[in-house]
């Protein structure tokens, strides 16, 4: 393969990632907990993070390929590895994440808004208990959502405290961040297995 074409194949692999990067943006936010502003930064920094380290794995794959024939066989089987690996990982986070989404995100349809709920209060049971009968932690939450408190009361802790709702913002957190890494990492895996089927027929005698 000559120098023009090991270049081209290159800047190829380079701008495929950075097109998926850019094209999955706004769909790895629609999917993020709520408070976007939030999200945006840790995504961000992970992105970009992941960016780096998937461009750089990317240049180096090409380059000692292009360097070494021998290395397409052995370069193949451990794409290939790494690939399922990921699958793997991205799958698990991906139910990891949206299960905890089900179960620590609620909407509010009157207030047109959604919190990340956390522990309810002693004062909050206390009021269900009291003056609703209600012991039911989900029936007590939408009880006080409705008819008890108001948003400016929830935001400020009233119905779930908020350390219980740092901590499960964090966990939300956590989750989609590592399943975002995990698709990254299990796309640029598949795409890396196609380059390297890819220059093992740019380097085949014509």
């Amino acid at each position: 393969m000559d120098t023009d074409k090991k270049v081209g194949v290159l800047k190829n692999a380079i701008q495929i990632i950075i097109t998926l990067f850019a094209s999955f943006g706004g769909f790895l936010l629609k999917i993020a907990p709520p408070n976007g502003a939030a999200v945006k930064l840790p995504l961000g920094i992970a992105q970009i993070l992941s960016l780096a380290l998937l461009l750089y794995l990317s240049a180096f794959s090409v380059y000692s390929l292009v360097l070494n024939k021998k290395r397409f066989k052995r370069n193949y089987r451990s794409w290939l590895i790494a690939c399922s690996m990921l699958l793997l990982a991205t799958t698990a986070s991906s139910f990891g994440y949206f299960d905890n989404y089900q179960r620590l995100v609620i909407k509010v349809p009157n207030w047109d808004t959604t919190f990340i709920r956390g522990q309810l209060t002693q004062d909050a049971i206390k009021t269900c208990s009291d003056e609703y009968k209600i012991h039911d932690v989900d029936r007590c939450e939408n009880t006080l959502l409705g008819d008890y408190y108001t948003i400016d009361e929830v935001v400020e802790g009233r119905l779930w405290s908020k350390d219980s709702m740092r901590r499960s913002e964090m966990k939300l957190l956590i989750w989609y961040i590592g399943f975002v890494v995990f698709l990254s990492g299990a796309i640029f895996s598949a795409l890396e297995l196609l380059s390297s089927n890819y220059l093992s027929v740019q380097s085949k005698p014509t």
